[in-house]
């Protein structure tokens, strides 16, 4: 059986890292490196750089960098399982850790490939002639055929028995019930019945493109509900995804934000006018895990509801949730009785626009949501109406500034003091309201990021050594230096031990020998520096290695000196003190002379 270390070897073997960055970066080659621009930071020129001899990426610009898994776990903000999970589905490599984990596998694969047998059987049926009715359902409601294809719309057959016409093995209709596309009658447990009749059926894909359940709609006047979704299964989570994610995902991370609306029929409107950053949640009011998953992929999201009371009650549980996961978000709300799909068929794309341009902040609309059209003018049961409102959306909150943001405004909306409403919020929910003594235990701890020259030379030294074999023998050298950093400590010592016991050095090796991420992070700007240096002549890499242990020495000594110069008791000093300074004033003479001499070699063999 394949264990956790097999699968994350044979991925990294047989997965490229440039072929999968570049469906998310658009990648140009300069001599050994690739060139893009960075995805976890923006900018102007490129600076995120990989490496694919090496198979590791590194951003000058803002320090991101890493392996495959890194980058997967970085870019969806995914943990480390998640990320194998990712690059299993990407690969087709299995993964299997366990038996139950390699069943579970096994089932998802199954249930993912019924799903897409059931998926293209009723794009057939959409395209017969039982589905002309379908075809004329969707042409009515202005949706052509690039929308159909794109969508990947299709039709459920009326009557209770069309599932026969797939040939399903006794497996595949056991999955099918599981997936709630097919019902066992309850008066026969024997006998099965489709469960979607009659029905425009919208595919619902999963990120990867997987077929992971689907939302049916009537197209005749019926008892039945409009929209029926698939129940919750293995891999059907209706709480946690999008509709139409999948296909937005890269104009949503291009642009950083998406436009979410209420269902499907407005993603498709909004499409047909050229946005192709529009989700939707999946029969349900916007939860916190859906938010989650959002900000895997936008920095913003803009809330398009329907004007009507449903609608603007919708949008304000969007944009509570949106606030009490900080991710920012902005509202706009059409008139009484238009949905964004309506207003795909009676808008030109610039006056959509033009409406994008003019959203309402989502503080501005929470407050004008919970304050009910009062004023300082209004009555004061108006006004305790009001601040009953505006109590009950702030509990909601975690973050204490949060709280007194909007407790500000809700006091400024009415006229009132901030003491007196904060006074009162206070009475009512203390407990939640002071702040907590052990905040800061909560705090991330933030990993300074400069580097000074001397952990420079050090890093730069580790990096020669690594990536040149003809430098290894000045291990000893290395080693008896005093070093200041501690990740360069590390990778010292780790190269060491494998010339010791004649292991293989390079980058590869020393990237899956388990040293901590934070350590190779650390030395991958360097080693990228070194790559660029490694087609030197031998005798020109010696001299730039021997300059940098000279360099690096000279702090270590400059180090010791200041320490030694600026005891208290410097004029009492012993008289080993004084002597030891005198000899390491001596050295770093000699040290700066030697490296005087060496540049002046070095000039000679260039």
């Amino acid at each position: 059986m394949q264990n956790s270390s097999d699968f994350v070897s044979r991925v990294k073997r047989e997965v490229g890292l440039e072929a999968y960055i570049s469906r998310f970066v658009k990648l140009k080659k300069q001599g050994k490196r690739l060139l893009g621009l960075c995805p976890f930071h923006s900018e102007k020129s490129p600076s995120f750089t990989i490496s694919p001899d090496l198979a590791v990426y590194h951003c000058f610009g803002c320090g991101k960098s890493g392996d495959l898994f890194r980058f997967v776990m970085d870019f969806e903000r995914v943990d480390f399982n998640r990320a194998k999970e990712v690059l299993s589905e990407y690969s087709g490599i299995p993964l299997k850790e366990s038996l139950g984990a390699n069943n579970e596998f096994a089932e998802k694969t199954f249930l993912y490939s019924l799903n897409q047998k059931f998926l293209e059987y009723f794009i057939r049926n959409l395209n017969s002639e039982e589905g002309k009715v379908a075809r004329q359902y969707l042409k009515s409601r202005h949706i052509s055929e690039p929308e159909i294809l794109h969508f990947k719309i299709g039709y459920s057959l009326p009557g209770f028995d069309n599932w026969k016409k797939m040939n399903l093995s006794e497996e595949e209709v056991k999955g099918a019930v599981k997936l709630g596309l097919m019902k066992i009658s309850a008066n026969n447990r024997n006998h099965y019945y489709d469960f979607y009749r009659e029905r425009i059926m919208f595919p619902i894909f999963e990120p990867g493109g997987k077929v992971a359940g689907f939302g049916g709609r009537t197209i005749n006047p019926s008892d039945e509900a409009k929209y029926i979704n698939s129940p919750a299964s293995i891999v059907y989570d209706k709480g946690k995804m999008f509709y139409n994610l999948y296909n937005a995902q890269n104009s949503i991370r291009k642009t950083k934000t998406a436009i979410l609306v209420e269902g499907y029929l407005d993603v498709i409107g909004l499409f047909s006018k050229e946005f192709d950053n529009v989700i939707a949640p999946l029969g349900t009011s916007l939860t916190e895990k859906q938010v989650r998953t959002l900000k895997n992929y936008a920095d913003k999201v803009t809330v398009l509801f329907d004007g009507d009371n449903a609608g603007r009650k919708a949008a304000f549980r969007a944009t509570e949730i949106c606030i009490k996961e900080n991710l920012p978000s902005e509202v706009i709300l059409l008139e009484n009785g238009v949905d964004p799909f309506d207003l795909s068929n009676q808008k030109t794309r610039i006056d959509i626009l033009d409406l994008f341009s003019k959203p309402i902040s989502s503080s501005d609309f929470v407050i004008q949501e919970t304050m009910q059209n009062t004023t300082p003018a209004s009555k004061p049961e108006q006004k305790k109406k009001a601040i009953e409102n505006l109590f009950q959306f702030i509990k909601t909150l975690e973050k204490e500034t949060d709280k007194q943001s909007y407790l500000a405004e809700g006091a400024k909306h009415l006229g009132l003091s901030f003491a007196a409403i904060l006074n009162d919020f206070k009475k009512e929910v203390v407990p939640n309201f002071e702040s907590k003594k052990d905040d800061n235990k909560s705090k991330p701890v933030v990993k300074s990021t400069s580097t000074s020259p001397a952990i420079k030379y050090e890093r730069k030294l580790i990096s020669m050594l690594i990536l040149n074999d003809s430098l290894i023998h000045n291990i000893h050298q290395v080693l008896d230096q005093e070093f200041f950093d501690s990740e360069s400590s590390i990778l010292r010592d780790l190269i060491y031990n494998r010339f010791l016991n004649s292991e293989e050095i390079n980058y590869e090796s020393i990237r899956d020998s388990g040293i901590d991420d934070s350590t190779l992070v650390a030395i991958n700007p360097f080693i990228f520096d070194e790559l660029d240096a490694k087609e030197l002549p031998e005798e020109e890499k010696e001299l730039i290695f021997k300059e940098a242990l000279l360099q690096q020495r000279k702090f270590v000594i400059d180090s010791e000196i200041s320490k030694l110069s600026l005891s208290q008791n410097y004029l009492d000093n012993s008289q080993i003190d004084l002597e030891r300074l005198m000899v390491l004033r001596k050295e770093k003479q000699t040290i700066l002379e030697t490296i005087g001499s060496l540049s002046l070699v070095k000039k000679e063999v260039n």
